[in-house]
C-alpha cells in the first residue's frame, strides 16, 4: 500500500505539473491584438499572477539586445491627458496601470461607450542614455499603445519594442561639469534636514552627481466640437454653374471588412523654434467586438446655392443652424467630437545619489524640448456617431473654426507645408464625384494615416476662442500642422468610397477641375517612411472659359 500510495502521489503530482504548464501556456496570447505594419510594436494580452492590471514593456534594439531605458507613460481620462507613471529596466520593466484602466472606463462611458467597445492610446516616451565623448545624449522613441478599458481589467498587456529613436537631445550638462554646484547644492539640502527622494525618473547615471530627466503632461486644452470628415470650398464663380452639392457618410464596422476603426495621433516635436511631425499610433480605437456589423455613422446633406440645407442622420432628418450659402462658402460634414491639444515637456535637474542609496535633488527646469499631440475621439449617440454639418457662408472674415481650417491650410500652402493637388479633370460633365478613396489612392498615403482629419487647427481655434490664449507663432503654426489620421483594419480601401463622398452636381456639363489639399512630410511611425496626407478638404473648382 504505501509503494502503491507513493506512486499514486508521484503520479498525481506529475499531472499536476502538466496542468500548470498548460495553465500558464494558455495565460499567454500568441496573437497580438495590434501590431504595426513594420513590426516594431506589437501588444499583447496575458493573464495577470496577481490578479492587478499591468502593463509590461519589452524593448529591445535593432539587433534584439534588451535596452536599459526608462519610459514615461500618460493617456486621455475625463477631461484632460494625464501621467500615468513611469516603466524603468534593461529590456523589460512594469507599470500598474489599475488605476489609469479605471479612470479610462469612466471616459469610455462618458463618451457614449462601453469599456469593451473601445481602446485608449497610452502615449510612451520610451528613452536611453547614450555617451559621446564627455557629452551625453538622451535618445527618444514615442509611441502608443492601445489598451481597451474592458479587456485589459486584471490581466497584463505587453508590449513589445524594438527600439528606434527619432530624437536626439543633449542634456546641458554632464555631473562633471555640476559637480561643483550640486555639492553645494546637495550640502543645503542636508542642513534644512530635507527627507531624501525616491528616483523614479531617469537619470545619466546610477550613483554620485547626476543629470534626471523626464517628460511630463505640462498643458491640456479639451472640447467638445464639430469635426469635418468633409469639407467642400465653393467659389463664387463657380457656385454660378453649382446646382447641388450632396455629402454622403456610411461608416461600418464588420467581420467581413474591417474590424476595427482608429484616429491615430500626430506630434510636432520642438527642439528650439524649429519642429518635426510624427505620428506615433492610435489615439482612440473602435473595434467590432462580438458584433457581426456596427454600423458608426450613416449621414448625408443636401447643401444648394440660395436654399436651406437638409441632412439625413439615420431615419432622422436636420437642418444645420448655419445652412444657407451664396458667393463663397465653406460646407462641412462630420461627427463630433472630443478633441484635446496635450503639450509635453522635458524637463531636468541635478541628483546627487549615494552609494547607500540617499537622494538629493534640485528642483525640475524646463528644456527647450517639447512636443505638441492633438488626440480625437467621436462622441456615441444612441445609434452612431453624433453628427456634425455647418455652412460658413463667408470663408474669410476669420469667425468659426471652419474658416481658421481653410485659412491656416493656405497659410501653411505659402509656407511649403501643404501641397494642392488636382483632381483628375473631366470634360465635360454635369457630375464629378470625390471621395475618400480619392484621395487617399492619389496621394498614396499610409494605410497607417490615410485620411488627415484637421484637428490641430480646430484645437488652435478653441484655445484662443474657448480659453483666450495666444500661443507663440511658432507653436500656432505647428498646431495648425497637426491632425487626427483615419485607419482601418483592412485592406479593401474600396469602403472609403462609401466612408465620406461628395456629389458635385452643376447646371449643365461643365469642365470640372477641382483639387485638394495635403500636409507634407508626416513620419508615420507604424509605417516607418515619411508620407503626405491628404485632408478631405475640396475645392469645387470650375476653371473660367477662355
Amino acid at each position: 500500500m504505501g509503494i502503491k500510495a507513493a506512486l499514486g502521489a508521484l503520479a498525481f503530482a506529475a499531472v499536476a505539473v502538466v496542468a500548470y504548464l498548460l495553465v500558464v501556456q494558455a495565460t499567454v496570447s500568441e496573437v497580438p491584438y495590434y501590431v504595426s505594419k513594420d513590426g516594431r510594436v506589437a501588444v499583447y494580452l496575458s493573464e495577470s499572477r496577481d490578479g492587478n492590471t499591468t502593463l509590461v514593456l519589452e524593448v529591445v534594439d535593432e539587433r534584439g539586445q534588451p535596452v536599459n531605458f526608462t519610459a514615461f507613460l500618460s493617456g486621455p481620462t475625463m477631461e484632460r491627458f494625464e501621467d500615468i507613471g513611469v516603466a524603468k529596466g534593461k529590456g523589460r520593466a512594469r507599470a500598474a496601470i489599475s488605476k489609469y484602466v479605471a479612470e479610462a472606463a469612466k471616459l469610455a462611458k462618458k463618451l457614449g461607450y462601453k469599456p469593451n467597445e473601445v481602446r485608449f492610446g497610452i502615449v510612451a516616451f520610451v528613452t536611453t542614455v547614450e555617451r559621446e565623448g564627455n557629452d551625453t545624449y538622451l535618445l527618444t522613441d514615442i509611441i502608443t499603445i492601445p489598451v481597451g478599458p474592458g479587456e485589459a481589467v486584471g490581466r497584463e498587456i505587453v508590449a513589445k519594442i524594438k527600439f528606434k529613436p527619432r530624437f536626439k537631445v543633449k542634456l546641458n550638462a554632464t555631473a562633471t561639469e555640476r559637480g561643483v554646484a550640486a555639492y553645494t547644492d546637495a550640502s543645503i539640502y542636508r542642513v534644512q534636514s530635507e527627507p531624501p527622494e525616491t528616483i523614479d525618473v531617469g537619470c545619466t547615471a546610477p550613483i554620485g552627481f547626476v543629470t534626471c530627466y523626464r517628460y511630463r503632461v505640462a498643458e491640456t486644452y479639451a472640447s467638445t466640437e464639430g469635426v469635418p470628415l468633409l469639407i467642400t470650398y465653393v467659389d463664387s464663380y463657380s457656385g454660378n454653374f453649382i446646382e447641388n452639392i450632396d455629402h454622403k457618410h456610411y461608416i461600418s464596422l464588420s467581420t467581413t471588412t474591417t474590424t476595427t476603426l482608429s484616429f491615430e495621433m500626430s506630434m510636432a516635436i520642438f527642439n528650439n523654434n524649429d519642429f518635426e511631425i510624427e505620428a506615433p499610433g492610435p489615439g482612440f480605437e473602435i473595434v467590432l467586438g462580438q458584433d457581426q456589423q456596427k454600423e458608426i455613422l450613416d449621414l448625408s446633406c443636401h447643401f444648394r446655392p440660395s436654399y436651406s440645407a437638409l441632412c439625413y442622420y439615420g431615419t432622422s432628418v436636420f437642418t444645420p443652424v448655419s445652412s444657407t450659402f451664396t458667393g463663397d462658402a465653406l460646407l462641412a460634414t462630420g461627427l463630433t467630437g472630443d478633441i484635446r491639444a496635450v503639450k509635453y515637456v522635458l524637463e531636468e535637474r541635478w541628483c546627487y545619489i549615494s552609494y547607500y542609496g540617499a537622494v538629493f535633488c534640485g528642483s525640475w527646469s524646463p528644456t527647450s524640448v517639447e512636443a505638441w499631440g492633438v488626440w480625437l475621439a467621436g462622441i456615441w449617440g444612441s445609434d452612431y456617431f453624433l453628427p456634425y454639418a455647418e455652412v460658413d457662408d463667408n470663408p474669410n472674415d476669420g469667425v468659426g473654426p471652419l474658416d481658421k481650417i481653410y485659412s491656416s491650410t493656405l497659410e501653411l500652402f505659402a509656407k511649403g507645408k501643404v501641397d494642392r493637388v488636382v483632381v483628375q479633370s473631366l470634360y465635360p460633365v454635369s457630375h464629378y464625384y470625390v471621395s475618400w478613396y480619392t484621395l487617399a489612392a492619389t496621394s498614396q498615403s499610409s494605410t497607417y494615416f490615410q485620411i488627415a482629419l484637421p484637428v490641430g487647427a480646430i484645437a488652435d481655434w478653441v484655445i484662443l476662442k474657448r480659453f483666450g490664449i495666444v500661443l507663440p507663432p511658432h507653436v500656432s503654426l505647428a498646431l495648425n500642422s497637426l491632425s487626427v489620421g483615419i485607419y482601418v483594419g483592412t485592406t479593401r480601401l474600396d469602403i472609403f468610397n462609401y466612408y465620406a463622398l461628395v456629389d458635385l452636381e452643376a447646371k449643365y456639363a461643365v469642365p470640372w477641375a477641382p483639387y485638394y489639399y495635403e500636409y507634407k512630410n508626416y513620419y508615420i511611425k507604424m509605417a516607418d517612411n515619411y508620407y503626405d496626407v491628404p485632408v478631405p478638404l475640396v475645392h469645387a473648382y470650375i476653371p473660367p472659359r477662355s
